[in-house]
C-alpha cells in the first residue's frame, strides 16, 4: 500500500461530483423523514396505549393506539412516495454524465 503523503496532487484540487451533492442532499432528506416517522410513531403509541389495557378505548375493534400507528405509518407512506416520485433527482450512473442532474430533473 502507497504511503499516503506521497501523493503528487493537492486533496483540494479534487472536484466534487454534483452527483455526490445530490446523493448527500437527499440522504439527510431520507434521514430527516424516518427520525420524524420515528418520533411521532413513538409519541402517539405511548400518548394512546398508556394506563391500564381495561381502559383502552378502541377504532374500529384495534386499541387507539394500534390504529394511530397505523395512520401514522400510511400517512409518512404517501411521504416517502411524493418524495421519491417529485423530490428526488434521477442521475446517471456513467462515469460521463451526458445531461446536468438538475436538467434532467426539470425534464420530467
Amino acid at each position: 500500500m502507497k504511503d499516503v503523503a506521497s501523493r503528487n496532487y493537492d486533496i483540494r484540487d479534487i472536484e466534487i461530483d454534483p452527483r455526490f451533492k445530490i446523493a448527500y442532499k437527499e440522504m439527510l432528506l431520507t434521514f430527516g423523514v424516518w427520525f420524524l416517522f420515528m418520533i411521532v410513531s413513538l409519541v402517539v403509541a405511548y400518548t394512546l396505549g398508556k394506563g391500564p389495557v381495561d381502559q383502552y378505548t378502541y377504532v374500529l375493534g384495534m386499541p387507539a393506539w394500534w390504529f394511530g400507528a397505523i395512520v401514522v405509518t400510511l400517512f409518512f407512506a404517501v411521504i416517502v412516495i411524493y418524495i421519491s416520485q417529485f423530490v428526488f433527482t434521477d442521475v446517471e450512473l456513467t462515469d460521463e454524465p451526458t445531461q446536468s442532474p438538475t436538467a434532467r430533473n426539470r425534464n420530467k
